[in-house]
């Protein structure tokens, strides 16, 4: 294909890409919501499912030159629907690397704490405004400098992942801005997900 043709299969694809996450996401609401959404729990090593997880955004990252640190703890196994977890992971890390610039940092860490596994994900992007954090994980909900940074984005993610951890007896929270320039609060997010690992026996 010419230069111009490819520029017009590359904007068929996103279009079609965009359209195709949208309909997986309104069905994942829809679930959600009339409590029809089902889990097959199935014992996962959340270091190696998260590695591959991070794996497949390899390009993501190398075309922002974002530099990807991993921090993993010695965890156990974890007790999840594979298909589920993967939504809550996915969506962290695709909106740190959306909204973090071109050298910036994104570091994922895993670890334990007590009868539960804490993943950090944080990143030096351009932070949530204070005055609309209690707003974040509102369904259709985007922060201005969110809206002004990247047209992409439906507003769902941050919904989505909540509603799935509280089925999940999870919990989600950030905390915004991460990283300062002197006393002037400068940006990051980090967002932390905690996950109940079941008792033995």
């Amino acid at each position: 294909v010419d230069e111009k043709q490819e520029r017009y299969l590359k904007d068929i694809y996103i279009s079609t890409r965009r359209m195709s996450e949208l309909i997986s996401t309104l069905l994942s609401i829809s679930r959600i919501e009339l409590g029809t959404l089902t889990m097959e729990e199935k014992k996962i090593n959340i270091l190696e499912f998260t590695s591959k997880i991070l794996d497949e955004f390899e390009i993501q990252l190398k075309n922002k030159k974002i530099s990807l640190k991993r921090i993993y703890g010695d965890v156990p196994f974890l007790e999840a629907d594979p298909s589920i977890l993967r939504i809550v992971i996915q969506n962290l890390v695709s909106n740190a690397i959306r909204y973090t610039p071109e050298e910036g940092n994104i570091t994922v860490e895993i670890r334990p704490e007590g009868r539960k596994i804490i993943l950090k994900i944080s990143d030096t992007g351009c932070g949530i405004p204070r005055r609309e954090q209690h707003k974040i994980f509102s369904k259709l909900f985007r922060a201005d400098n969110a809206r002004e940074i990247s047209a992409d984005g439906f507003g769902l993610g941050l919904y989505i992942v909540r509603s799935i951890l509280r089925k999940m007896n999870g919990r989600i929270w950030f905390r915004s801005p991460v990283f300062f320039n002197g006393k002037k609060e400068v940006g990051g997010t980090a967002f932390y997900v905690s996950l109940p690992v079941k008792k033995k026996g």
